[in-house]
């Protein structure tokens, strides 16, 4: 029995590790460790047969333990997305993931987490000087935007990506195809308001059947819009939305005269549940 629970201790608890790791770091660096979609069964078989527990149970421990495969995209580079003297709208795609996997077998909302890393700043200056060095009343920001293939005419009420997105091509070459159209959009955080320096910055989505974190776990985008209520529920409904050939960009947004949302760095990591 001990040679049996060591086979499946050492990846649930890498898994756990990984999972709980502290979002400081690039979602594509965070952490060691992350099961292939092999692995997953593998373990479940050995939950299973070998130590003789119920699928139900088995399958809860995987979950328990976040034993999630992901898939992850990144970019550096010098990205400057400008609002201009007009103060229009202005808004450059970063990263676009993969489509997500068909998997024979995983719950109908599959998706689990969704962690995005940026590195960027601001102009530098504003005329508000009581929000500088916060988050507060910025007008340069980012967007998390779920795309599916425009064969599937279902669509979410309340969706407001722009049509431009659909065509989307990032700065790391990566591109949107035409065959794609946004599905839904949700604000996530915003530069720091007036800072002539880059700051990183991780945002995770939380599993959709947890509670919210405190806001120093970086799980609700502090500042990203003052008293956004609504951030938890529209990343709730973005995970339970998502299936499988969605894939999901990472936009820098720009608005009104002068603002620049200037990047140099963005990741999107993705995990997802097999069982």
């Amino acid at each position: 029995m001990g040679a049996l629970s060591s086979r499946i201790a050492a990846p649930v608890q890498a898994a756990t590790e990984w999972a709980v790791a502290a979002a400081t770091a690039p979602p594509t660096a965070q952490g060691d460790f992350s099961p292939d979609y092999a692995d997953v069964p593998e373990v479940l078989r050995i939950l299973q047969l070998d130590l003789d527990l119920p699928a139900e149970l088995a399958v809860d421990i995987l979950e328990a333990a976040e034993y999630w495969p992901s898939l992850s995209k990144a970019w550096t580079g010098d990205q400057i997305v400008a609002a201009g003297p007009q103060g229009h709208l202005s808004a450059q795609t970063l990263v676009v993931t993969p489509p997500l996997p068909a998997l024979p077998g995983a719950p109908e909302h599959f998706l689990r987490r969704v962690s995005v890393w940026t590195d960027s700043k601001d102009q530098g200056f504003s005329g508000q000087p009581e929000h500088h060095g916060t988050r507060e009343a910025s007008s340069s920001w980012f967007e998390l935007v779920l795309l599916r293939p425009a064969s599937s005419r279902r669509n979410v009420a309340g969706a407001d990506a722009p049509d431009d997105l659909s065509s989307a091509t990032s700065p790391s070459g990566d591109s949107t195809p035409l065959s794609y159209r946004p599905i839904l959009t949700i604000r996530l955080h915003s530069n720091i308001h007036a800072s002539r320096t880059f700051t990183s910055y991780t945002l995770v989505l939380p599993p959709a059947h947890t509670t919210p974190s405190p806001p120093d776990l970086d799980v609700a985008p502090a500042g990203a819009i003052p008293g956004n209520s609504s951030f938890l529920p529209q990343a709730h409904a973005l995970l339970r939305e998502a299936r499988a050939g969605d894939t999901l960009a990472v936009r820098a947004c720009a608005q009104y005269p002068a603002w620049v949302n200037r990047v140099r760095g963005a990741a999107l990591r993705v995990e997802v549940a097999v069982v």
